[in-house]
């Protein structure tokens, strides 16, 4: 008989086994199944009345600021900055004129 035969049949007879347990616990098993569970007493609560209230739409929080991409800018010429021509904040482009 070769090995994995054998294995295999090794491995049949001891799940017959265990499938045929003793009766009588398995039935006892049934039953505490059945059985209705004992639910753990619920805390006790407490209602409260409600208020209408503003709500911020500002959120401040202190956070380290992580940066993925960073660029050195320089001028081209030399001289003073006379008109800042975008917000801070605001998108721009490619080309966009900054100042």
């Amino acid at each position: 008989m070769k090995p994995f035969c054998k294995v295999l049949l090794v491995f049949m007879f001891v799940a017959l086994l265990v499938g045929c347990g003793d009766q009588k616990e398995n039935a006892s098993t049934a039953e505490a199944a059945a059985a209705p569970r004992k639910l753990p007493a619920a805390p006790p609560v407490e209602a409260s009345k409600t208020a209408a209230e503003s709500v911020s739409d500002l959120l401040a929080v202190t956070a380290p600021l992580i940066v993925e991409h960073q660029v050195d800018l320089t001028a081209q010429r030399d001289g003073i900055v006379a008109k800042i021509s975008v917000e801070t904040g605001a998108r721009v482009g490619t080309r966009s004129l900054l100042a």
